[in-house]
């Protein structure tokens, strides 16, 4: 009779230690997904940084194409200020 009691509760031991296992293995795995989604957004909130980068110096760009194509601006002191649009092509 001590060695049928002794069996069962060994099983109930197992079972509830493999159902910890499960839960503690379906914990794991969503931990993972969350974390990996989480990466992603940061990868991609990096890339739209950069490309956001990218598209104020071209704006800055072409905002200065306009000044270095006029080539000479004339200063406060009556001097012309011979910008490098010329030297560099840019010039008109």
């Amino acid at each position: 009779m001590v060695l049928g009691l002794e069996g069962e509760a060994r099983r109930a031991a197992h079972a509830a230690h493999l159902e910890r296992e499960l839960f503690g293995v379906a914990v794991g795995r969503e931990v993972e997904w969350q974390v990996w989604d989480a990466e992603q957004e940061v990868s991609q909130l990096g890339l739209d940084l950069l490309l956001l980068g990218f598209d104020l110096a071209e704006l800055l760009l072409e905002l200065a194409s306009g000044v270095l194509q006029r080539g000479d601006v004339p200063t406060g002191l009556g001097v012309l200020l011979h910008l490098p649009g010329d030297v560099l092509g840019f010039g008109a």
